[in-house]
């Protein structure tokens, strides 16, 4: 595999296991997938996208149903085929795709299927971290412009 397809193939693996939630797969965009027929009648397939996207929206499918996915071992082989994939619109789409499909599965699995205390953490942590991202660059801005450096000390 060129050095190239390796460093993007492994930050859009890392990108779609976060938006699926199927952390053992090592390669979640490969494109081969084998589905049950049980499995599949439970998958909306006209919701499923027909682009590059495939992939990643049938895993993100697949964990709404709480489908086993098991990862099977592969070779890749790449030869002088040119790929379709345009980079430029893969950078524009893909990382507004994948945010949907976490903030989804987010949704899905910690407040519509099964609410508990990891859903107050997870909305306590979202308020807790705009506030201090919201605090710290304030404080930096009022600091900055009196030329002055931040402390950990109150006056």
């Amino acid at each position: 595999m060129p050095l190239v397809r390796i460093i993007g193939n492994s930050i859009l693996s890392f990108i779609s296991k976060l938006s699926n939630g199927y952390w053992d797969i090592f390669d979640p965009n490969n494109g081969y997938t084998a589905i049950h027929a049980k499995v599949l009648k439970l998958i909306p397939l006209d919701k499923l996208n027909k682009r590059f996207f495939h992939e990643a929206d049938m895993l993100f499918r697949l964990s709404t149903i709480r489908a086993v996915v098991k990862d099977i071992p592969m070779d890749s082989v790449y030869e002088n085929e040119k790929s379709n994939l345009s980079i430029l619109n893969t950078l524009l789409t893909f990382p507004y795709l994948h945010f949907n499909r976490f903030a989804k599965r987010i949704f899905y699995n910690y407040f519509l299927r099964n609410y508990n205390i990891a859903s107050l953490y997870l909305i306590l942590g979202l308020f807790l971290s705009i506030f201090g991202i919201w605090f710290g660059i304030d404080s930096w801005i009022e600091l900055s412009s009196k030329n002055e450096t931040a402390s950990v000390l109150i006056p």
